[in-house]
């Protein structure tokens, strides 16, 4: 009965790693997801704030909220992670951009991949420099399959989308309770 739990195992193992996901691509082919979400009758300072107060519970380090902020333009961008961690094996984090623009009555997230770090021990390290789009990691300090690869970016990118459905239905739960 062990030998066919693990084969089976093996088997969805072996064929789910090297299934790849479609990446959304800007012009010059590199990851890139923009989403622009309609907030009718609300004005660009209240839809600003709220963008901004939203943010601080999906970024890794509050402290640094934001790398770029500019009220008057109603734009800021920050830094998001992704932690993947599997059952077995290395932590994983990716790291994105995200930018938000804030016009009347509307906004707009654009994200984009930084990189990625596998957190081998305490002390080592390594990182996928090369962009989601790419087939391969381009690592430095380790070796990275492909497959892995294929699979890992899948992951995170499935987690990202999680996490920007909730950062935009927190934007939508603060400009809903702005008389509080």
């Amino acid at each position: 009965m062990k030998h066919i739990a693990l084969i089976i195992f093996f088997f969805y193992y072996s064929t789910s790693i090297g299934q790849d996901c479609e990446i959304p691509v800007n012009e010059i082919g590199e990851f890139e997801y923009v989403e622009i979400v309609d907030a009718p009758s609300h004005s660009k300072a209240e839809i600003y704030d709220a963008a901004l107060l939203s943010l601080s519970d999906f970024v890794a380090n509050s402290d640094k909220l934001t790398k770029f902020r500019d009220r008057e333009v109603g734009a800021f961008v920050s830094e998001i992670e992704v932690s993947l961690k599997p059952a077995l094996g290395i932590d994983n984090l990716f790291f994105f951009n995200i930018k938000v623009e804030v016009k009347e009555g509307k906004f707009r997230i654009t994200l984009n991949y930084i990189e990625n770090l596998f957190i081998v021990t305490e002390d080592e390290s390594c990182r996928c420099r090369n962009d989601l789009a790419s087939p391969d990691c381009n690592s430095t300090g380790c070796i990275v399959m492909k497959k892995r690869w294929a699979k890992l970016k899948c992951d995170a990118l499935v987690k990202l989308d999680m996490i920007l459905s909730q950062y935009i239905n927190a934007v939508g739960n603060s400009l809903l309770e702005k008389d509080w």
